[in-house]
């Protein structure tokens, strides 16, 4: 029996609306994939992917060998020489920035590396890459600090303490605040439009992270 008008009709409209949606879904992914959230576009060029990540890689390496060997050693010198430590802290991360700034951006901390997500300047896949070669970075760094460091002075390998005095709410606090205040410096100066108000990225975020250090 021959459908009647009406029923090709409403049959040929269902066809057209899930082409269409189909359509909208493929456009949607793939924009999302290649230049939204994931961005695939970011890492299309393996070449420079990959220095990027082993800028990540080495600089939190580097950070974490002569910052928490700072640490290490004045501890065992019975020495509580926050001003050394501070400084050394400050001091490196100042070089980092001016050696790995224009390779990776030299993000060398996860916190740093999801603020730029949140505020859409990297990439979900971008900055779990990054993560992943900031945290490699970091085991890496503490492994060689530890193999050629006396095995009386490796205690503690220089990790983050709460202070006795405080509370850990308190203390995360604390350390959440002044993240906050290092985020929001090297926003800052990334930022065009601060350019000519700033020495230096690498001086700016380097004194914050000395005034930090001091401050906690």
């Amino acid at each position: 029996m021959p459908r009647s008008k009406e029923v090709l009709f409403v049959h040929n409209m269902i066809h057209v609306f899930w082409l269409n949606a189909i359509c909208f879904i493929s456009d949607f992914t793939y924009n999302i994939i290649v230049h939204g959230m994931i961005a695939m576009d970011d890492v299309s060029d393996n070449n420079k992917i990959c220095r990027m990540l082993f800028a990540e890689f080495l600089g939190t390496a580097i950070l974490l060998f002569l910052g928490c060997g700072s640490i290490m050693w004045l501890d065992a010198l019975g020495s509580s020489a926050i001003i050394q430590i501070s400084l050394t802290f400050g001091f490196t991360i100042a070089t980092l920035v001016q050696i790995f700034g224009q390779t990776s951006g030299c993000h060398i901390n996860p916190a740093v590396t999801v603020s730029f997500l949140v505020s859409g300047q990297c990439s979900l896949l971008k900055s779990a890459l990054y993560i992943v070669a900031q945290c490699l970075g970091a085991i890496a760094g503490i492994y060689l600090l530890e193999f050629v460091t006396p095995d009386a002075v490796t205690k503690g390998l220089g990790k983050t303490a709460v202070n006795t005095l405080l509370q850990p709410g308190q203390g995360f606090i604390v350390e959440a605040f002044i993240t906050f205040i290092l985020v929001l410096v090297i926003h800052s100066v990334c930022d065009e439009a601060n350019r000519s108000n700033i020495v230096t990225p690498s001086i700016s975020i380097g004194l914050t992270i000395a005034a930090a250090h001091l401050a906690a």
